[in-house]
């Protein structure tokens, strides 16, 4: 699977799960980011969840670091 379809993935994903939805509410920030981690290294790539997750921290303006 390509990254960028990786990235898209996690994002899609993240943002389909925090809006409000016609047909259900909207998951909290913290129940978005659990979602994610269980799925990393299955569902999702694991490091574009980690980098994902970093950058949504609130200090995320510091330059990400590389994950290993």
């Amino acid at each position: 699977i390509p990254l960028e379809a990786s990235i898209l993935a996690v994002a899609d994903a993240y943002e389909a799960m925090t809006a409000e939805r016609a047909y259900r509410p909207a998951l909290g920030e913290e129940a978005a980011r659990a979602e994610l981690e269980a799925g990393a290294g299955t569902q999702f790539d694991a490091r574009v969840v980690r980098a994902f997750l970093a950058a949504l921290e609130p200090d995320a303006s510091a330059p990400l670091r590389r994950a290993s």
